[in-house]
Protein backbone atom coordinates (compact mmCIF):
# COMPACT_ATOMS: atom_id res chain seq x y z
CA UNK A 1 0.00 0.00 0.00
CA UNK A 2 1.36 3.55 -0.83
CA UNK A 3 2.04 5.68 2.06
CA UNK A 4 -0.86 8.10 2.86
CA UNK A 5 0.68 11.93 1.56
CA UNK A 6 -2.52 14.17 2.95
CA UNK A 7 -6.34 14.40 4.26
CA UNK A 8 -9.11 15.37 1.57
CA UNK A 9 -12.77 15.45 2.30
CA UNK A 10 -14.45 12.65 0.01
CA UNK A 11 -16.85 14.43 -2.32
CA UNK A 12 -19.17 11.74 -2.64
CA UNK A 13 -19.90 10.85 1.54
CA UNK A 14 -18.32 13.76 3.09
CA UNK A 15 -15.81 12.13 5.40
CA UNK A 16 -13.25 14.60 6.25
CA UNK A 17 -10.68 11.64 7.05
CA UNK A 18 -10.19 10.19 2.99
CA UNK A 19 -6.56 9.62 2.95
CA UNK A 20 -4.80 10.61 -0.81
CA UNK A 21 -1.97 8.59 -1.98
CA UNK A 22 0.39 8.81 -4.83
CA UNK A 23 0.83 5.81 -7.36
CA UNK A 24 3.96 4.35 -7.74
CA UNK A 25 3.70 4.10 -11.76
CA UNK A 26 1.77 6.54 -14.07
CA UNK A 27 3.69 9.48 -12.69
CA UNK A 28 2.97 9.61 -9.53
CA UNK A 29 -0.58 10.36 -9.87
CA UNK A 30 -2.81 11.16 -6.77
CA UNK A 31 -5.64 9.25 -5.81
CA UNK A 32 -7.87 8.98 -2.74
CA UNK A 33 -9.20 6.35 -0.55
CA UNK A 34 -12.66 6.45 1.94
CA UNK A 35 -13.23 3.50 4.03
CA UNK A 36 -15.05 5.07 7.09
CA UNK A 37 -17.74 7.60 4.97
CA UNK A 38 -21.39 7.65 6.35
CA UNK A 39 -22.56 5.79 3.91
CA UNK A 40 -20.50 3.10 3.85
CA UNK A 41 -17.48 2.44 2.06
CA UNK A 42 -16.71 4.57 -1.16
CA UNK A 43 -13.26 2.54 -1.61
CA UNK A 44 -10.31 3.53 -3.73
CA UNK A 45 -10.89 6.53 -6.12
CA UNK A 46 -8.42 7.01 -8.82
CA UNK A 47 -8.90 9.83 -10.56
CA UNK A 48 -6.02 10.52 -13.17
CA UNK A 49 -7.33 12.84 -15.60
CA UNK A 50 -6.60 16.29 -15.48
CA UNK A 51 -9.71 17.73 -13.71
CA UNK A 52 -9.53 15.16 -11.43
CA UNK A 53 -5.84 15.83 -10.43
CA UNK A 54 -6.62 19.50 -9.99
CA UNK A 55 -9.06 18.65 -7.76
CA UNK A 56 -6.85 16.29 -5.76
CA UNK A 57 -4.64 19.21 -5.76
CA UNK A 58 -6.88 21.93 -4.70
CA UNK A 59 -8.75 20.05 -1.48
CA UNK A 60 -6.06 17.73 0.14
CA UNK A 61 -4.93 19.10 3.67
CA UNK A 62 -1.28 18.33 5.04
CA UNK A 63 -1.19 15.97 7.41
CA UNK A 64 -1.04 16.55 11.09
CA UNK A 65 1.85 15.64 13.36
CA UNK A 66 0.93 12.94 14.64
CA UNK A 67 -0.59 11.19 11.58
CA UNK A 68 2.51 11.99 10.08
CA UNK A 69 4.63 10.20 12.75
CA UNK A 70 2.39 7.22 11.97
CA UNK A 71 3.03 7.39 8.45
CA UNK A 72 6.90 7.78 9.16
CA UNK A 73 6.09 4.09 11.16
CA UNK A 74 4.25 2.63 8.73
CA UNK A 75 7.12 3.50 5.79
CA UNK A 76 9.64 2.32 7.86
CA UNK A 77 7.73 -1.03 8.48
CA UNK A 78 7.33 -1.57 4.99
CA UNK A 79 10.76 -0.78 4.03
CA UNK A 80 11.98 -3.26 6.61
CA UNK A 81 9.10 -6.16 5.68
CA UNK A 82 10.88 -5.57 2.12
CA UNK A 83 14.38 -5.84 2.95
CA UNK A 84 13.60 -9.29 4.86
CA UNK A 85 11.83 -10.08 1.63
CA UNK A 86 14.65 -9.46 -0.41
CA UNK A 87 17.18 -11.00 1.76
CA UNK A 88 15.10 -14.23 1.78
CA UNK A 89 14.75 -14.47 -1.63
CA UNK A 90 18.13 -13.89 -2.63
CA UNK A 91 18.79 -17.13 0.21
CA UNK A 92 16.76 -18.91 -1.48
CA UNK A 93 18.27 -18.22 -4.81
CA UNK A 94 21.51 -19.04 -3.42
CA UNK A 95 20.26 -22.29 -1.91
CA UNK A 96 18.93 -23.01 -5.38
CA UNK A 97 22.16 -22.62 -7.19
CA UNK A 98 23.92 -24.46 -4.78
CA UNK A 99 25.60 -27.76 -5.75
CA UNK A 100 25.72 -29.24 -2.54
CA UNK A 101 21.92 -28.48 -1.69
CA UNK A 102 20.70 -29.78 -4.86
CA UNK A 103 18.59 -33.35 -4.57
CA UNK A 104 21.25 -36.31 -4.95
CA UNK A 105 19.34 -39.27 -6.23
CA UNK A 106 22.70 -41.46 -6.99
CA UNK A 107 22.83 -45.04 -5.63
CA UNK A 108 24.07 -45.81 -2.51
CA UNK A 109 25.22 -49.51 -1.51
CA UNK A 110 22.61 -51.18 0.56
CA UNK A 111 19.64 -49.39 -1.00
CA UNK A 112 17.48 -52.38 -2.37
CA UNK A 113 16.34 -51.90 -6.30
CA UNK A 114 12.63 -52.58 -6.35
CA UNK A 115 11.18 -55.06 -8.12
CA UNK A 116 10.40 -54.79 -11.79
CA UNK A 117 7.09 -53.90 -12.68
CA UNK A 118 5.08 -56.67 -13.55
CA UNK A 119 3.42 -55.97 -17.59
CA UNK A 120 -0.57 -56.42 -18.42
CA UNK A 121 -0.72 -57.97 -21.87
CA UNK A 122 -1.49 -55.43 -23.58
CA UNK A 123 2.18 -53.63 -22.83
CA UNK A 124 3.31 -57.22 -23.87
CA UNK A 125 1.77 -56.88 -27.62
CA UNK A 126 2.91 -53.80 -27.98
CA UNK A 127 6.71 -54.06 -26.43
CA UNK A 128 9.80 -53.78 -28.04
CA UNK A 129 11.75 -57.26 -29.26
CA UNK A 130 14.68 -56.20 -27.89
CA UNK A 131 13.63 -55.70 -24.09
Amino acid sequence: MNPVIALITCPHCGNESATVHAQKNRGNKYYYRCYDGKNGDCGTIQITGISGQLFINKHMRPLAVEQLTEVVEDAKQAAQNQSVKSANKGKRQVEKNNPLHQVNDEYKPGDETPPPKKKNRLSAFFADENQ
